[in-house]
């Protein structure tokens, strides 16, 4: 998944930031699970970001498993045209991810890929003492556009390892471009 934080707060702190450490890219690879009955979320095997800062502060007060890369990301809108593109340079590649959209954004069918994978209401992961840890993800419910073309040129093998080598030239099951929202992340229990 790929997307950009805008104005990341930690704490809900706003004291001032330099702007790498609040806007920047990431792309992630992730699964999703279910705990129990109610709690359907994600769990991420690997977080990349260009900043070295926000990589360790995300390691080291979470135990998530973040990574530097040298990375950008570009969006531009041109009336009913959207396009966004995020490209990684690393293990000696360039990795590129890009999609563009055609027409007007609008809230997704129930049942959908789109709700699928947009409205997961937790996340899982495991503590340095290895104990699960479950946060409680709330954002409201993400329009997104019709996709009108995708590119995806990644070595999962380089970027991942080789259990990932499998996704190497396959094409995307489902490609979704979402608007996104503020987003707020709460410890749970």
């Amino acid at each position: 998944m790929a997307f950009d934080f805008r104005h990341a707060r930690v704490l809900g702190l706003t004291s001032p930031v330099p702007p790498g450490l609040c806007t920047f890219p990431e792309v992630n690879l992730r699964f999703y699970a279910r705990k129990g009955d109610d709690q359907c979320g994600v769990v991420f095997i690997a977080e990349l970001v260009p900043n070295p800062f926000v990589a360790w502060a995300a390691n080291a007060s979470y135990n998530e498993h973040y990574t530097t890369v040298r990375m950008t990301s570009r969006a531009t809108v041109v009336g009913p045209l959207r396009r966004v593109r995020h490209d990684i340079v690393a293990c000696g590649k360039r990795h590129t991810v890009a999609a563009t959209g055609l027409g007007e954004a609008r809230h997704f069918a129930s049942g959908s890929s789109s709700e699928f994978f947009t409205n997961r209401a937790w996340g899982f992961g495991i503590s340095r003492f290895g104990k699960p840890i479950t946060y409680r993800v709330m954002h409201p419910s993400w329009r997104t556009f019709p996709v009108d073309d995708i590119f995806v040129d990644v070595d999962f093998t380089a970027l991942y390892g080789t259990p990932w080598s499998a996704l190497t030239n396959r094409a995307p099951d489902s490609v979704i471009l979402a608007e996104g929202s503020e987003v707020a992340v709460y410890p749970w229990g």
